[in-house]
């Protein structure tokens, strides 16, 4: 095991001896004097610098993991995608207001909502960083969102490789909006990069030998107003995946090439196809293969909207892990040396040890999940559980669902970020393309003053989060309202309320509740989405 290895050189240099496998999370009885702080002092040479031997440690984990990201740029972007993405932006005509992929987290749309109170123009020299930027999925697709824009884009990461696959998607989709930096996380104070709007940064920190140290200095460069879109791992929804790390860690003691590793551990799960199958342990092992989410029946699942869409029972375990991952996917999900997750409590306290509130998780099919009335619980139970506060509420969704892997958050400074319907100078508009969702709304037979929908959506911009099943309460007036919506992106709620009281003699109050309702309802899935009068439509940048 590399790590194993240069741990072990590293100590043995130091005359501390040879390592001995001992009790403490199965670590080795040398890390374990660092790591677990299980150390007497007549074990210690005279000389020992515990601030200094830890400050060697970090430095030796931080090595191993800029090896492997100088070796397996990560996220995996083969050749071929590069001549698709290539081929795309010089042959199709709309390359310039359509990027050939989607981020749902980052789209401005969804940012502008959920961190600036809808009142973010994106102009007048936002500022964003990319910390951790890796092959340039999110820096390329913000730098196209920004592209007619007098914002700026500085990208960080430790790795050259990496950095030299973003800098080239950049380029061919003729942008040059981008300030490339190769360096640490860790260095960011020293680079006089200054202070950002916004900073992205998911599948990084918690490769860090310090996290708590990086969050802070995210924290440290981002303006008042400014806000962190994060990802790091899940604890409940990695146990097979950590489970298969620990196998790979046996099978690889004093095997150095990162090649070996990856070959070793398919051997292996492929050698226990017949016993080792995707029904008796996927279910807590990775990402699902599509999901269907919100309200159905119930399945193998705590949560009756966890469905699987694309089933895939018959597929053995070692293909499911090996479908249509890279050896860099497969290097980093199994092979990983600097890898640690989070549960809900540990990311709220991880979150705010650096002076940063939550937001809301950002990504829709977690926050599906973390929502308990989405969750098979009987009523008189679910009212009971509906009284704790609201992290309470997602710490417990989060342990009967289990299946969380990655934990995607909003984070700011401030509490209160998003935008609200309270402020009726906002403009409501329709959001992601739903095609067909006003027409599966409307009532069914007779005309009735309200009646209840039960129907399925999925983000035509989003397909890969899902089929999300869901129930709304309807109005003739809340139809309406839709109706405005789509046909004018410009209005006021409160132009849109006065219109149709005006129009149907109903009262302007019952007309913004039932509204407001429905809102809620929907809320989840980001159909409508709220912007002030005086920002830019951005709607077009993105589809």
């Amino acid at each position: 095991m590399m790590l194993v290895c240069a741990i072990a050189i590293y100590f043995s240099v130091l005359g501390v001896g040879a390592l001995e496998i001992d009790e403490c999370t199965g670590m080795s009885k040398a890390m374990r004097r660092i790591k677990c702080k299980k150390v007497s002092k007549n074990e210690l040479p005279e000389d020992w610098d515990i601030r200094d031997m830890k400050e060697k440690m970090y430095q030796n984990f931080s090595s191993v993991v800029q090896d492997q990201y100088t070796d397996l740029p990560y996220p995996p972007f083969s050749m071929s995608d590069m001549v698709r993405e290539k081929n795309y932006y010089a042959l199709a005509p709309d390359s310039y207001t359509r990027p050939i992929f989607y981020q749902h987290t980052n789209s401005l749309n969804i940012l502008n909502h959920y961190l600036y109170k809808g009142q973010q123009m994106f102009d007048e020299n936002f500022s964003v960083l990319a910390a951790g930027g890796g092959t340039g999925n999110s820096v390329s697709f913000l730098a196209e969102q920004l592209r007619d824009s007098s914002s700026s884009l500085t990208y960080v990461d430790l790795s050259k490789a990496s950095m030299d696959i973003a800098k080239f998607r950049v380029q061919i989709r003729g942008l040059d909006n981008v300030k490339w930096v190769q360096n640490k996380i860790e260095n960011i104070p020293e680079l006089d990069l200054g202070k950002f709007d916004y900073i992205e940064s998911t599948g990084v920190l918690h490769h860090l030998p310090n996290p708590d140290q990086g969050l802070e200095v995210l924290a440290q460069s981002l303006k008042e107003s400014g806000a962190v879109n994060m990802m790091v791992y899940g604890t409940f929804g990695r146990t097979g995946t950590y489970q298969v790390q620990d196998l790979a860690k046996l099978i690889n003691e004093d095997v150095t090439e990162k090649k070996d590793e990856v070959a070793n551990i398919l051997k292996v799960l492929e050698s226990m196809i017949e016993t080792f199958t995707e029904k008796s342990v996927a279910r807590r092992l990775g990402p699902a293969f599509g999901e269907k989410l919100g309200e159905g029946s119930a399945t193998a699942t705590c949560n009756p909207g966890l469905i699987k869409h694309k089933r895939s029972m018959d597929r053995h375990l070692s293909r499911m892990l090996t479908y249509n991952k890279s050896p860099a996917d497969l290097y980093d999900s199994f092979c990983h040396k600097q890898d640690r997750s989070y549960t809900v409590p540990q990311l709220y306290s991880f979150v705010r040890k650096a002076g940063l509130e939550i937001v809301k998780f950002s990504d829709m099919r977690d926050s599906v999940k973390l929502d308990l009335k989405h969750l098979v619980v009987e009523p008189e139970m679910k009212s009971k559980l509906m009284d704790f506060d609201l992290e309470h509420q997602e710490a417990i969704a989060e342990l009967i669902d289990g299946t969380l892997h990655n934990h995607n958050v909003f984070l700011s400074k401030r509490k209160d970020t998003s935008a609200s319907l309270d402020d009726n100078d906002m403009i409501p508009y329709i959001y992601g393309n739903p095609d067909g969702f006003k027409e599966q709304l409307a009532p069914v037979g007779s005309q009735k003053k309200s009646w209840s929908v039960q129907t399925s959506y999925w983000h035509r911009l989003s397909p890969y989060l899902g089929i999300f099943n869901f129930t709304v309460k309807m109005t003739d007036e809340v139809l309406q309202v839709l109706d405005q919506l789509y046909n004018n992106e410009n209005k006021t709620l409160g132009e849109i309320l006065n219109e149709i009281s005006k129009k149907t003699d109903t009262p302007r109050i019952d007309i913004e509740n039932d509204f407001k309702r429905f809102f809620l309802d929907v809320e989840h899935l980001n159909i409508i989405l709220l912007r002030g009068r005086r920002t830019q439509d951005i709607k077009k940048k993105v589809g």
